[in-house]
């Protein structure tokens, strides 16, 4: 289905505790949880998170997960179909426990969403920290409360909404992330020939080692050391095809610690000595 088609069809509608712990089940349909105190973790898709209070977690129709919660652990929580195709089973479905239930049997995802990008999100699971998303979650909670008439499609439509305003939240991250990484991009061109690293750049840009490299990763394909490697040897290409410099000079004007760091990264690279590419390649460019 596309964007546009969302219509979205709530059976669970609730603000409660939740201090337990559940084995890995699977779901029917579509899930928001929305940490209101306490901390909540999920397990899903191979990794835990920690939720803290603000934290809102979507995940798709099909999904398997677990859950634990705090002491003071309290959630407001939606089970929900992304459209009204299936709005004949208007009772909450229990999730299914996945150790007993033959693996043919599991539910799917039966709302896919067709376009690219951040919308994808939408057919698996998602995690939003620090963000109100309260107000509009009590909305749709004092719907299902009170039922006043309509209030399945005033619900609907504040939960379209709210889905709205999640995907704009992803895309502005995405967008913020996207323009920092041209901009790292662009300080390792203009310096690639210092003594730049990871830890120099997370520095500069204000952020943590780890976290700058692994976003550098997830947008490029590289890390941010295997980056600055190849735009220096780029770079020393060039120098030993358009010029006379011998290779220690070049080596040290590239960024290299010395003509033998220089070399061992070109074999690597190239597959050929710096000389030899030299020889076969003089001029060409």
């Amino acid at each position: 289905m596309k964007i546009s088609e969302i219509n979205p069809f709530i059976r669970f509608a609730e603000c409660t505790n939740y201090n337990t712990y559940c084995n890995p089940v699977n779901v029917f349909d579509s899930r928001i949880f929305y940490i209101t105190s306490g901390t909540l973790w999920i397990s899903i898709g191979g990794k835990c998170f920690s939720l803290p209070k603000g934290s809102l977690f979507y995940c798709c129709a099909g999904s398997n997960y677990s859950l634990k919660g705090t002491q003071d652990c309290r959630l407001i929580i939606l089970n929900f179909d992304l459209s009204q195709r299936r709005n004949g089973i208007k009772s909450s479905v229990s999730p299914q426990l996945i150790s007993d239930v033959d693996p043919k049997k599991l539910y799917s995802n039966c709302d896919p969403i067709e376009e690219t990008g951040i919308f994808q999100s939408l057919n698996s699971y998602l995690t939003i920290n620090n963000f109100d998303f309260g107000d509009i979650l009590n909305s749709i909670i004092a719907e299902y409360s009170y039922k006043n008439i309509l209030y399945r499609e005033r619900a609907s439509a504040l939960l379209k909404e709210l889905l709205i305003d999640i995907c704009r939240t992803l895309n502005i991250a995405t967008s913020k992330s996207s323009d920092l990484i041209k901009s790292i991009i662009l300080y390792i061109h203009n310096h690639s020939n210092e003594k730049i690293s990871n830890e120099s750049i997370g520095i500069k840009y204000g952020y943590h080692p780890y976290y700058i490299n692994k976003l550098f990763l997830r947008q490029t394909g590289k890390t941010i050391h295997k980056y600055i490697l190849t735009v220096r040897l780029e770079n020393a290409k060039r120098q030993l095809i358009n010029t006379d410099k011998p290779i220690n000079r070049i080596a040290e004007e590239t960024g290299f610690y010395s003509a033998s760091h220089m070399t061992n990264s070109f074999k690597s690279h190239f597959r050929s000595s710096p000389l030899d590419f030299r020889q076969k390649n003089k001029g060409i460019i």
